[in-house]
């Protein structure tokens, strides 16, 4: 759902492989990238997703229909990786 947030205008904070501790991490722009410790999962951290923000571009201030749209791609996304690592 990373990509559909940045197609979408969305601020994207960090974007992160694996979960724990960072291992390695490098900014470029707005978003943060990095890779941590423990092989499970990862993250799409957006603007405004946990907390009030005035950003015009955070994840509140998107029409409902981009969010919905994001939301779904990040279950799909969790879809697939479930399905490729079985």
């Amino acid at each position: 759902h990373f990509l559909t947030a940045k197609l979408f205008g969305v601020q994207v904070n960090e974007f992160s492989m694996f979960m724990g501790p960072v291992l390695w991490k490098k900014q470029v722009g707005e978003t943060l990238y990095s890779v941590r410790l423990i092989p499970i999962g990862g993250f799409c951290a957006m603007e405004g997703e946990d907390a009030d923000t005035d950003n015009p571009r955070s994840f509140q201030k998107a029409a409902w229909w981009k969010r919905l749209i994001i939301l779904v791609a990040g279950v799909l996304s969790y879809g697939i990786s479930r399905m490729l690592n079985k």
